[in-house]
């Protein structure tokens, strides 16, 4: 499947680690010009992943597996994200599988509050599902989910990694399909190897002392 007539002109995404073992062949690779390379391939026994490339950093994404994040490294380095390697390339019918949550580990989105999800009927085994794939520029992926019935709502994430650089940009949408207004936010999830630090920068604005809102508080 030829990559090029996805693509119109560029701008720039975040770092990675070590050498991974993929199953199967490369099914797609085009080299574009600002040298971010995008490959369409077999991800530990996941079909039509999503590599995106270039000499310093690579990103990898299943869409068949809720659209998530597997791997983010740096080139000859190792994936920061952590992997379950006993659910590597299992897939499951999402609708069937109420209340058995399938953890594949990386990044993905949930709704929140949780709570009040669960309560509407949303479940965690929802997170399974299979995005529809789009390339909206060179080196920007599009994954958009199928709607969530029970909250009333649609996910949409857009994936770019920047030329020369290890500097990724995740765009998460979140949008009501429902007939009436809703109120529910993006959750984030991504679940990283033992180790190393996490930076952020406070809203200085914020209603929270010193920016910051701690969970454990709540505890």
């Amino acid at each position: 499947m030829p990559l090029r007539r996805f693509f119109t002109p560029v701008r720039r995404l975040c770092p990675l680690g070590a050498s991974l073992a993929f199953c199967g062949a490369t099914l797609a690779s085009q080299l574009v010009p600002n040298d971010v390379e995008v490959d369409s391939l077999t991800y530990r026994g996941w079909g039509g992943a999503y590599r995106l490339r270039n000499s310093v950093a690579e990103v990898i994404l299943v869409p068949s597996a809720g659209g998530r994040v597997l791997s983010y490294r740096l080139i000859d380095s190792a994936n920061v994200f952590w992997e379950n390697e006993a659910e590597s390339g299992r897939l499951y019918d999402w609708s069937r599988e109420r209340g058995t949550w399938r953890n594949y580990g990386g990044y993905k989105l949930w709704v929140a509050p949780q709570d009040r999800a669960e309560a509407a009927g949303w479940y965690l085994s929802q997170d399974n599902y299979r995005c529809q794939v789009r390339l909206t520029e060179e080196s920007e992926i599009r994954l958009t989910a199928p709607p969530l019935e029970a909250t009333g709502t649609q996910f949409t994430v857009e994936l770019k990694l920047f030329p020369r650089s290890s500097r990724v940009r995740l765009r998460q949408k979140i949008r009501n399909v429902s007939q009436q207004p809703v109120r529910w936010s993006v959750w984030e999830v991504t679940q990283l190897l033992p180790g190393g630090v996490i930076t952020f920068p406070r809203n200085p604005d914020s209603r929270f002392a010193d920016g910051v809102r701690y969970w454990k508080d709540e505890y």
